[in-house]
């Protein structure tokens, strides 16, 4: 009798361990699961250039607050030196680089490849979003 108790008890405590060791995996697997995703954090990029892209002047990975409206101007603002001009639609200037009428140059932005059709104050960014404002002529 003492042998089957001991036998139960011994089970018991090796079933019990082995319970306890797997919600463990389950914690660590949900911290790193965790981790992962702060790791993740929502990025955009931003380009600063001359000339369609021939001078790169600045690239920069810039972090944006989850779950909030960002527009490209706010990122921009927060991030750069910039002087708007139409009311705070339109970049007129980039750290201390502007357009010139007499060169008939502008700042120019393009999202992920495509040219904006919107002021640089109404277009929403989306994490991973490449944000690429080129000084050129507009003839």
């Amino acid at each position: 009798m003492k042998k089957i108790l001991f036998v139960l008890l011994s089970l018991g405590l090796l079933f019990g361990c082995s319970n306890e060791g797997t919600t463990n995996d389950t914690s660590n697997n949900d911290a790193s699961e965790s981790a992962n995703q702060e790791e993740k954090a929502e990025i955009v990029t931003v380009v600063i250039s001359k000339n369609n892209g021939e001078e790169i002047i600045e690239e920069k990975e810039i972090e944006i607050e989850s779950g909030k409206e960002v527009t490209v101007m706010d990122v921009m603002q927060e991030n750069f030196e910039v002087e708007t001009q139409f009311d705070g639609a339109f970049v007129a200037s980039i750290n201390g680089v502007a357009g010139s009428d007499e060169e008939k140059t502008s700042w120019f932005y393009s999202i992920n490849g495509e040219e904006a059709m919107v002021g640089a104050n109404e277009y929403k960014v989306e994490p991973e979003d490449k944000i690429e404002f080129d000084l050129h002529s507009w003839e």
